[in-house]
């Protein structure tokens, strides 16, 4: 979505035994200033992760746990105001064991 900055305060990751999961580091491919990926998850609602303004399409938000785990549930939460800036991201869970493999797709944002 071209002209907009996306922008996530919260970015929470939960095993299906309903476990909060330990997130080790992070990337992105085009992040706006000061606000870096490990804003996203950092517990701190006073910071946020955004993305530079016109470099949303192909951007993407990498979170890398300390272990192995099966994903129960992805919660993300964005700033008041900026919800339409959500539709269509998509959450996708991929292996770092032997290189970096796509799992599953966790789905869309839609909106609905």
């Amino acid at each position: 979505r071209f002209g907009f900055i996306f922008s996530i305060y919260s970015f929470q990751i939960y095993a299906a035994a309903v476990q909060k999961l330990t997130i080790k580091s992070s990337t992105s491919l085009n992040h706006h200033g000061g606000f870096v990926p490990a804003n996203a998850y950092d517990g701190n609602y006073n910071t946020h992760y955004s993305v530079k303004d016109g470099a949303v399409e192909g951007n993407f938000l990498k979170l890398y746990l300390e272990q192995a785990y099966s994903i129960g549930e992805v919660k993300m939460i964005c700033r008041i105001g900026f919800n339409a800036r959500m539709i269509n991201t998509e959450v996708r869970v991929y292996s770092t064991k032997s290189g970096e493999i796509a799992v599953a797709s966790c789905g869309k944002i839609t909106g609905r």
